[in-house]
């Protein structure tokens, strides 16, 4: 009941994270607006870090939802460093998270690749 409870937590934060990213995108292209000042991108960079980590705490016994969720961890980690590559203030302003992406972006292939011998097997 609890680790039901954490999940839908998740889930329901994860939706709203992507909806306040999804605020800052263009209709037309999908991408992120390119006249945003620095704290909304930095804004856009910590929903990315957050997304990151919601992925990466959901649980599941079942390994090949845990590699997607690994997965999605790790995509959105990246974006978020493409994101402090981009915008050298945002970078300075979160180094913290950045540290800790980094470390992150690092092992989650290892994780992945040990659940991708798993399901094989």
């Amino acid at each position: 009941q609890a680790l039901s409870k954490i999940n839908k937590l998740c889930h329901k934060a994860i939706e709203k994270f992507q909806e306040f990213i999804d605020g800052y995108k263009d209709k037309k292209s999908s991408e992120i607006l390119a006249t945003l000042d620095v704290d909304e991108y930095q804004a856009i960079a910590c929903a990315y870090f957050n997304l990151g980590r919601l992925f990466y705490k959901i649980i599941t016994p079942d390994k090949r939802m845990q590699l997607e969720n690994t997965t999605l961890s790790y995509n959105n980690y990246k974006v978020f460093l493409d994101y402090c590559e981009k915008h050298k203030e945002v970078a300075e302003r979160m180094k913290g998270e950045r540290s800790v992406t980094q470390n992150m972006v690092e092992l989650l292939p290892h994780k992945m690749k040990k659940l991708m011998d798993e399901i094989k097997q």
